[in-house]
């Protein structure tokens, strides 16, 4: 972790559970935990199969690349720990091996294998991956609200704007100014790297495309249809057509030429010459809108979603052919949010089956959903 004692680094910080820079009480922590085995103690090697799947809601709290599903690390930690032992994860990314250590605590998941909670170490040099892993295994406190389908009193814009404000973005990577610095020099002496590409199969992989595109330089709406109308060969069959020009209404800001330019536009067309310049030459540009807008715009698209949703439920349609899957997640999740798992159930029955085991966060409202509505039918 950085050395600092800079100001926001103490406010990302909860001493001694977390702290965003090396942490002065591992030391403590370790020599108040009892020994319960002899310093080179052998344990057989673990031998078996692992099947584990990324559907829990403790896996889909946030995406992190290379992330692993908790239940796949919960048997290596079982096997080579004893309850109440310390396990170290010093690359613990978003902190799924703590997740773990404490799901090892759950007897009714584990069928009383080894049962009994292990205490975690958790470390990254990424001082935002540390935040989220501290996040998540606060005391439980995220898992109780994923769990119990409790609202988390944080939504992801103010998530990314904190970030933002916080720490340098880099390639979707957040960084303290002096590691932005040293990034910044490594990428300048390293060979350029191929861009990972988006394949646009659908309306949410259209919005993350036209981000990248928007993020790199001001656009017009004829600058990006034809390169849209390209990428968007693949598009899903069962998957709604959607124009473009709806897409950038509903998720992005276009400078009409009046007022101020926005920052987002004006720090891509700097040098252009005087005021009246800047405006001409930024006039219908499309650009990614800031946090404090961003959300004002995602709740007008939710309102537009949930207003669809609702045209799919009355539909007389026993199984509809052609939808909007992003109306369909939003309807799940107010759905999931308010407790109305019969209307998540009812939802899964009128798409495809190869659609819904495919979408990740479907299946996972859907099995949550069935599983809640058998508990109340059984009480």
């Amino acid at each position: 972790m950085p050395l600092s004692a800079s100001p926001d680094l103490l406010d990302l910080s909860l001493a001694p559970f977390f702290t965003a820079c090396p942490n002065p009480f591992i030391t403590r922590e370790l020599d108040s935990q009892p020994q319960k085995r002899g310093a080179g103690t052998d344990v057989a090697s673990f031998a078996a199969d692992i099947a584990a799947g990324k559907n829990d809601p403790l896996y889909f709290a946030h995406y992190y690349s290379t992330k692993v599903p908790p239940d796949a690390i919960v048997p290596y930690i079982l096997h080579y720990t004893e309850p109440g032992e310390v396990v170290f994860d010093g690359f613990c990314g978003t902190g799924m091996t703590g997740v773990a250590a404490q799901l090892c605590g759950d007897a009714a998941r584990l069928d009383g294998r080894n049962y009994g909670a292990r205490r975690a170490i958790l470390s990254d040099l990424s001082p935002a991956a540390a935040f989220i892993a501290a996040g998540t295994n606060a005391i439980g406190l995220f898992a109780f609200h994923v769990l119990r389908g409790v609202a988390v009193p944080m939504d992801a814009t103010e998530f990314y704007f904190g970030l933002a404000r916080r720490f340098e973005e880099r390639d979707g990577m957040y960084f303290l100014p002096s590691q932005a610095t040293e990034y910044d020099r490594a990428r300048m002496s390293a060979p350029e790297a191929p861009q990972l590409e988006i394949f646009i199969v659908d309306e949410s992989s259209a919005i993350r495309w036209l981000r990248r595109e928007l993020s790199a330089a001001p656009q017009r709406f004829q600058d990006l249809q034809p390169r849209f109308l390209r990428e968007i060969a693949g598009w899903q069959k069962h998957e709604r057509n959607m124009e473009l020009s709806a897409i950038l209404d509903q998720n992005f800001l276009r400078y009409d030429g009046a007022g101020e330019v926005p920052a987002q536009l004006r720090d891509r067309l700097d040098g252009v010459g005087d005021d009246r310049a800047l405006r001409a030459r930024a006039k219908d540009c499309w650009y990614v809108p800031d946090p404090n807008r961003a959300g004002d715009l995602e709740k007008l698209r939710e309102r537009s979603l949930l207003k669809e949703f609702e045209e799919y439920r009355q539909s007389p349609q026993r199984r509809l052919k052609v939808f909007r899957m992003e109306a369909v997640r939003a309807g799940f999740k107010r759905a999931w949010r308010n407790h109305h798992y019969a209307t998540i159930v009812a939802g899964a029955g009128k798409i495809p089956d190869a659609v819904l085991q495919e979408d990740p966060k479907l299946l996972m409202w859907y099995d949550q959903a069935l599983t809640r509505r058998e508990t109340s039918a059984a009480r």
